[in-house]
């Protein structure tokens, strides 16, 4: 493949000033095209043999920064067709002044995170929450190292990012509680992420630090966040209390997540018009938000009892009751709300996740099949489901078959 790249001016247009317009004329093969520079200087000046400009006068401090940009903007050229030659690979014009334009993002891995963030959520891949999660992961990883060029994406880098991980506190927590293993793994989990995806969609050249990093990138299953039945229980019984619309409603659609398993997502597309469906067919057939926007569509049916039915009747009425009262009860809202009310009855849990962690385990302890909680929970790998089984202890209630009946004898028993 042959190549081109050379220093031009426009010799046939001269402005007021007596400078005509810089530009780079690269060429690949036969063909041509003008890279602008935003940058002038008299014509006279220009030396494009030696792709440098000569000084007006002696110490000229303007033409020697110029020269520094166009050697620059030279070099971001020159590097790509290296690496083009590297990958034994041939690139287009077009390819080229692709890359040239996001050559930074292609450069510092910190860049290329945020703007494939941006850009896969532009494009429906992610939702909103995990663009927010993965935007809360690279803060982190900016705070520890602002610039990151790829080639100092090492094994060592990675086990020094972890490191220093270890050693900072939560954000969330007014206390200075360090980060939990599991946040920290979930970090590290969409770096690798990122990483793979600048490897094997945008073709960045280096190795995979994570090949042979020592370093944690799945969350340990005995410290997922669930509740135990009696926990389930105690929130029920304060559902019933007299409480805001805005507790109320938030806490319905933590306990519809603890008796179907759905998603917040989910839940929050729950409205009349599906109410009335799943009362006719009594049960729950969709495909999960999470998969419509990765378009790994798999389509969950799950059986809604009559307890897990009356929660979804109160979510929908106490949605409307919410919206006649120009009350808009967020996902956002809802997490700190469950943060308050968890303090006032004396539990730990801030997030609507936690009911969906808690169906899983509790079916396994009522006795429920590993493969059916997989159709359930909609798992395209067996071993995500698996990670219930390892949380239950051994000794799981197996004579429970109703999930509903389960949690209603725990109901019963007195409130510590």
């Amino acid at each position: 493949m042959k190549t081109f790249i050379g220093l031009r001016c426009n010799k046939g247009y001269v402005k007021k000033s007596g400078r005509s317009q810089l530009y780079l004329l690269v060429g690949i093969e036969k063909e041509f095209e003008k890279i602008p520079l935003d940058l002038d200087w008299p014509a006279n000046l220009v030396d494009e043999n030696n792709n440098q400009l000569i000084g007006q006068a002696k110490g000229d401090t303007v033409c020697n920064d110029n020269n520094l940009i166009i050697r620059e903007a030279i070099g971001r050229v020159n590097d790509i067709f290296v690496t083009a030659r590297l990958q034994n690979k041939e690139i287009s014009m077009a390819e080229l002044l692709d890359m040239y334009n996001n050559y930074l993002r292609l450069k510092d891995f910190v860049i290329y995170m945020s703007e494939k963030i941006k850009e896969r959520y532009k494009r429906k891949k992610i939702t909103e929450n995990t663009k927010k999660s993965q935007t809360t992961s690279l803060l982190w990883l900016t705070q520890y190292r602002k610039s990151i060029p790829f080639q100092s994406l090492t094994p060592k880098f990675i086990e020094g990012f972890e490191a220093w991980m270890q050693k900072q506190h939560s954000k969330r927590s007014k206390e200075k509680i360090k980060l939990d293993p599991n946040t920290i793994a979930n970090i590290m989990k969409y770096v690798k992420a990122y990483i793979n995806l600048a490897i094997d969609k945008d073709h960045i050249p280096i190795k995979n630090p994570f090949e042979n990093a020592d370093v944690k990138t799945v969350q340990d299953v005995k410290l997922i966040e669930h509740l135990s039945p009696i926990e389930v229980a105690k929130i029920m019984k304060y559902y019933r209390t007299k409480i805001t619309i805005g507790e109320k409603l938030t806490l319905c659609r933590l306990l519809i997540a603890c008796h179907l398993s759905l998603r917040i997502s989910d839940i929050l597309k729950i409205d009349e018009k599906k109410l009335e469906y799943y009362k006719s067919v009594r049960k729950l057939i969709f495909h999960p938000q999470k998969q419509v926007l990765t378009k790994k569509l798999k389509t969950v049916y799950v059986h809604i009892d009559d307890t897990a039915m009356s929660y979804l009747e109160d979510c929908v009425a106490l949605q409307i009751e919410a919206r006649k009262s120009g009350l808009k009860i967020s996902e956002s809202y809802g997490r700190k709300t469950l943060k308050n009310i968890s303090e006032k009855i004396g539990m730990k849990f801030s997030g609507f996740h936690i009911g969906r962690h808690t169906f899983g385990t509790t079916y396994i302890r009522a006795g429920g099949k590993v493969t059916n909680l997989q159709q359930i929970m909609g798992h395209s790998n067996i071993n995500t489901t698996m990670r219930y089984v390892h949380i239950v202890e051994e000794d799981s209630e197996a004579d429970m078959v109703s999930l509903s009946n389960f949690y209603a004898n725990a109901e019963k028993k007195p409130l510590k």
